[in-house]
């Protein structure tokens, strides 16, 4: 079980890294038709995810090197914030229609509230597991 989630979250990081690598593939001039998304709520999207996947890729690459994927609460912790990262990395690389009928504001207010706790957690996994 533990080789497959590391297999599972190794994947996740290699998504989240090929993401950030580059800037958005999706400006507000070119929202696809369809795609139920406002300018200012894809310029907010895109924002708010540029400033959180940083940290949230180094706290995914510390983890996984210090062993806090033994750590059930930490490794839960990043795996949910995977899967949200990967979602909007998705939508603003691919195919913004992916968010249609979700909560778009509630997916920017959750990124924006995510900082200090990814900070905090990126401090944690830092430092060898159990140490």
């Amino acid at each position: 079980m533990k080789k497959v989630s590391a297999v599972l979250l190794a994947l996740l990081l290699c998504l989240a890294l090929a993401a950030c690598g580059t800037e958005s593939g999706v400006s507000a001039a070119s929202i696809p038709e369809g795609a139920d998304i406002t300018k200012d709520q894809l310029k907010k999207l895109a924002e708010a995810y540029n400033a959180l996947a940083p940290n949230y890729n180094k706290a995914l690459e510390d983890a996984e090197a210090n062993g806090w994927m033994d750590d059930e609460k930490t490794a839960a912790e990043l795996q949910a914030l995977g899967a949200t990262m990967t979602m909007v990395s998705q939508a603003l690389t691919e195919d913004l229609t992916i968010l249609n009928g979700a909560d778009i504001d509630g997916i920017i207010a959750t990124l924006e509230s995510l900082p200090d706790a990814v900070q905090e957690l990126a401090d944690r996994v830092s430092e060898p597991y159990g140490e």
